[in-house]
C-alpha cells in the first residue's frame, strides 16, 4: 500500500504542477463575451460595486482602447494612476476585459512594450 502511494503522489504533484493557467480567477471561457462571468471576476478582484451592466461596458472599452493601438500597459497604468483602482484591480479589468471581450489582445505582448501612461484617462 505504502508503494502505491509513494508512487502516485509524484504523478499527482506533477500533474498539478504542470495544468495549464489560462488566467488568474477564470469565471467563463475565453471569448464568451459573458458580462455576468466578468463581474464576478472583479468581484473577486475586491470590485464589489461593479455590476453586469458596468463589467460590460469596461469590457467594451478595453476593446475600443487595444483597437485603439493601446498597450495592455498603456491601459493598466491609465486605471492605475487614479484613487479608484489598485494596481491589482486594474490588470484584472484590461485582462478580463480581453479574455471575454477581445481575445484576440490577450496576452499579445504587449506588457512592458507600451511603457506607463501619464496622459489623460483612455478608458
Amino acid at each position: 500500500m505504502k508503494r502505491v502511494f509513494a508512487v502516485a503522489a509524484p504523478f499527482v504533484a506533477g500533474f498539478i504542477c504542470v495544468a495549464p493557467q489560462a488566467h488568474a480567477d477564470t469565471y467563463g471561457y475565453r471569448g464568451d463575451g459573458d458580462p455576468f462571468a466578468f463581474r464576478d471576476e472583479l468581484f473577486a478582484e475586491g470590485l464589489y460595486h461593479e455590476d453586469v451592466g458596468n463589467a460590460l461596458s469596461l469590457g467594451q472599452r478595453v476593446c475600443a482602447a487595444r483597437r485603439g493601438g493601446f498597450t495592455e500597459e498603456q491601459v493598466v497604468s491609465s486605471l492605475d494612476n487614479y484613487d479608484e483602482y489598485t494596481a491589482g484591480q486594474a490588470v484584472e479589468i484590461v485582462m478580463g476585459g480581453e479574455w471575454h471581450f477581445c481575445p484576440r489582445y490577450y496576452d499579445d505582448g504587449t506588457i512592458g512594450s507600451g511603457g506607463r501612461w501619464y496622459g489623460p484617462p483612455i478608458l
